[in-house]
């Protein structure tokens, strides 16, 4: 079965708009119904450098997607008996300076900080399995386990090395062999296989990219190491969906779909199961992986498409201040976040119109990182130009 040939198009005709207006190197993109692939495409370039076109079976970092498969492999030793989601740290990593229960770190109710705890993303250079648990003592519990929502990637790090404890196999070949291979997911790995799509950071006020360096991630590993390719993902979705039981139960992928915590505290719009994270859309709860900032930024999309910009704009001011928006590793993102804020300002109908551009242009400048007004300016009028728009109502000279 495949897609019907309008749909297919529009679908073509929006992930070319989104490459152009996002300023993508390259999208690959993929639809699955009813566990049947029904349409899949890919535009852009996968290597700029080389003139490689992208394709449905490219492979892209996964990044947090790696920690779905992480939650499963948890799951899988859980259900054979081999640990309890109750279980401290500790009970598996001997003199764990931390010890959250697992049900915790799988949650994000851990309390331990976000990133790593040595530089590691100015160093670009992680700590191995020993390293990280002889410095873990230095990472920060900024709050109390259980408290609330908090992302952690060290929390995964450490979910990874409890798989490898417990199992007794390296992480990297537990995940191949216990999860890739039995639901022949052959286009997922923890290092590239060409065809792999280059990295790559956009320069922000002319059309070029700047080359990202390659990360390995270390004791990582189990929080964002793994690449993949479309079709691979939608196999993975179909089996959250509706799991094979050799390789995990239907009971259990039901417990990691269950929620654990709310991360919108404000809305009760989204929160986290035991890997999974849970949107609400209407009367369905989505599961699945993305990262935080991302996500709000895909909705603040979805706003300005039903011409929602009051309730953007109220959204990005409510996560302007949180650690994971303001920290954010990708400056890419924060950009994006900061000129997603101007525009939602800008069109706000709520907002007095003489106050409009002057607030947008100020949140414009502060997201632009070297600060620069005409560079800032610059910035604005290609936002608003994505929205099509001939005319720069009150644009000052």
């Amino acid at each position: 079965m495949s897609a019907p040939e309008a749909l297919a198009a529009e679908l073509e005709r929006r992930v070319r708009r989104e490459q152009r207006d996002q300023r993508l190197p390259s999208i690959a993109a993929a639809v699955l119904r009813d566990r049947e692939l029904v349409w899949e495409t890919a535009v852009g370039a996968a290597d700029v450098t080389a003139a490689r076109e992208a394709t449905p079976d490219t492979q892209y970092r996964l990044g947090s997607i790696t920690k779905t498969f992480t939650a499963a492999a948890i799951m899988q030793l859980r259900d054979a008996g081999k640990l309890d989601l109750e279980d401290t740290l500790d009970q598996h990593v001997d003199a764990a300076a931390h010890a959250p229960t697992l049900r915790r770190l799988l949650s994000h109710t851990s309390g331990l900080q976000r990133e790593t705890h040595d530089d590691a993303w100015l160093k670009a250079r992680f700590a191995d399995v020993p390293e990280l648990l002889a410095t873990l003592g230095e990472a920060e519990q900024v709050l109390p386990p259980g408290a609330r929502f908090h992302y952690s990637n060290l929390a995964f790090a450490l979910l990874g090395i409890v798989v490898e404890r417990v199992s007794g196999i390296p992480y990297a070949q537990y995940v191949q062999d216990r999860l890739l291979t039995p639901l022949g997911l052959t286009r997922t790995t923890f290092e590239p296989q060409q065809p792999a799509a280059a990295g790559y950071l956009v320069q922000p006020y002319v059309e070029g990219v700047w080359d990202e360096a390659p990360v390995a991630t270390g004791a990582w590993i189990a929080a964002g190491q793994m690449w993949g390719t479309v079709r691979d993902l939608c196999s993975w979705a179909s089996f959250l969906a509706e799991p094979d039981e050799s390789v995990l139960r239907r009971a259990t992928v039901e417990e990691m779909r269950t929620v654990q915590t709310i991360d919108d505290h404000v809305r009760w719009s989204g929160g986290y199961g035991l890997g999974l994270m849970l949107q609400r859309d209407g009367d369905r709860i989505l599961a699945g992986q993305h990262e935080p900032v991302e996500a709000v930024l895909a909705l603040v999309d979805e706003l300005k498409q039903e011409r929602k910009f009051w309730l953007g704009r109220k959204l990005l001011d409510r996560y302007a201040e949180r650690e994971e928006v303001r920290q954010h590793p990708d400056a890419r993102l924060r950009r994006k976040f900061g000129q997603q804020r101007a525009l939602c300002t800008y069109k706000d109908p709520d907002l007095p119109a003489e106050e409009r551009l002057d607030r947008a242009l100020g949140l414009l400048g502060a997201a632009d990182p070297l600060g620069n007004a005409c560079q800032a300016k610059a910035g604005w009028e290609r936002v608003v130009s994505f929205l099509g728009e001939s005319s720069r109502d009150g644009m000052a000279a």
